[in-house]
């Protein structure tokens, strides 16, 4: 059965194309990652930009083409993230089903997760407890659980776009501005210290999103991304901070062109690197494990699954 599925997020949108049998990995037909910037100002404006739009749009337009080229049987479509702040979002979901008939819906934080989780525990075939953490880019979603089933779930503001707009919209990047940003997102965690983020233990700690992916091809030297060499490797407690003290005196150029597999991303890397390091500080963990394979896998997993019911 070939199907497909789109994750518009707040900072990128992903198109994944592939045939699922029972029982077997899905084989990847396609995949293609757009950044769009379409959560860029909503936490200001509370609006999608119109620059923004248009390239949303583009990539969407693009996306249709490609299914249609495939001939892919079923799709299924999410947004997420600041894209859920945005008071012309729906306006924008209407225009694309007129104009390209892609019907898109809004999720919660907790569906977010839950897609996320079962990405990382198949993918990566993880037997017993795990922590999945998600690091988007309006938010970060952290879930703890086995196999598809999460027990426990949050979903807070630390979002790579989201704090960069925030707390260190220029590069490079002062101490006083990262104090900062790290001082903010430690808070968000303390408040959280009542449940069950401080119980983890030993489970270990999967990453998924953007932010973990480009620190791999970083850490590897990749002048592209290859998913074979990144998915399921390392990243240690030192990787990330030698990440920090090595991107924030350069400026957004520089940056940039440490980054030739996704330059785009060089705006927001450091602040999601933050995020990872500051929860890996308040979970205790020397290593964190990463997974290629973001939310859209684990919405083509539930695809089948619907489908295979019916």
């Amino acid at each position: 059965m070939r199907l497909s599925a789109v994750d518009v997020g707040s900072n990128s949108a992903l198109l994944l194309i592939a045939d699922v049998l029972e029982g077997k990995p899905p084989v990847i037909i396609d995949e293609a990652l757009v950044t769009t910037r379409l959560g860029k100002g909503v936490e200001e404006s509370g609006e999608l930009s119109p620059e923004a739009l248009k390239d949303g749009l583009d990539a969407l337009v693009d996306f249709s083409r490609r299914m249609d080229e495939a001939e892919v049987e079923a799709y299924l479509a999410v947004a997420t993230g600041l894209l859920r702040r945005a008071d012309n979002w729906q306006n924008f979901s209407d225009r694309v089903y007129e104009q390209i008939g892609l019907r898109i819906a809004l999720i919660t934080p907790q569906k977010e997760a839950e897609l996320s989780f079962l990405s990382a525990t198949t993918s990566l075939e993880l037997p017993g407890d795990v922590v999945v953490l998600d690091i988007g880019a309006g938010s970060a979603q952290l879930s703890l659980g086995s196999g598809a089933v999460i027990r426990e779930s949050v979903s807070l503001p630390l979002g790579s776009l989201r704090l960069t707009e925030r707390f260190i919209p220029e590069a490079p990047t002062s101490n006083d501005d990262l104090s900062g940003l790290q001082d903010y997102i430690r808070k968000q965690l303390q408040e959280e210290e009542g449940g069950w983020l401080r119980k983890v233990g030993a489970v270990p700690l999967v990453v998924v999103g953007g932010t973990a992916v480009a620190l791999i091809a970083l850490k590897l030297g990749l002048a592209q991304y290859e998913r074979d060499a990144i998915h399921g490797e390392s990243l240690t407690a030192d990787d990330v901070a030698g990440t920090v003290a090595a991107l924030a005196p350069l400026g957004q150029e520089e940056r940039g062109e440490r980054m030739p597999f996704e330059p785009e991303r060089a705006a927001i890397i450091l602040a999601g690197t933050l995020v990872l390091q500051e929860f890996m500080r308040f979970l205790e963990k020397d290593a964190v494990q990463v997974c290629w394979w973001g939310l859209s896998y684990g919405l083509l997993l539930r695809l089948y699954e619907i489908l295979a019911e019916e």
